[in-house]
């Protein structure tokens, strides 16, 4: 996640997840499909990544691999049904304007991306937890499935 704060701004508090949130920071989310990249597939890049240790910021260059792969259209692909595009649509809106505002947004067939502002008491950490709940219960029941989303 790419984070953007104001000049001025208060020096974001990093969270145990590695979200970093600060009222009024611009905050790029992208939320996968858990089918969307392999486990063993990350697991293989960090591993190349790691032996490449030439690189100063190997978190930005799995980040890129992840945003290619993610791309490819890997995975069930079940947000290229209309049905639980809409699921995953109305669950970022759910709780606008009171804990955030989303400001761009796009449903990709395996991911999703958004650019948001919280709210001056909200937590991005909390934001994303609660999307992806609220999006995962709806869409699992409509899919007649249960599991990972």
């Amino acid at each position: 996640m790419l984070s953007i704060r104001p000049p001025g701004a208060a020096r974001p508090v990093r969270t145990r997840l590695p979200h970093v949130t600060s009222p009024g920071l611009l905050q790029f989310v992208t939320i996968r499909l858990f089918d969307s990249v392999p486990e063993e597939t990350i697991e293989r890049w960090k591993h190349q990544l790691k032996r490449a240790s030439t690189r100063r910021e190997p978190g930005a260059a799995l980040e890129r691999l992840l945003e290619r792969y993610g791309d490819s259209g890997h995975g069930h692909c079940w947000l290229a049904k209309p049905p639980i595009a809409t699921i995953v649509r109305d669950a970022l809106f759910f709780q606008q304007p009171h804990r955030y505002r989303i400001l761009a947004w796009c449903i990709m067939p395996n991911h999703v991306h958004t650019v948001l502002s919280l709210a001056p008491d909200a937590n991005v950490s909390a934001v994303i937890r609660d999307w992806k709940s609220r999006s995962s219960r709806l869409a699992n029941r409509e899919l007649e499935r249960r599991g990972t989303f």
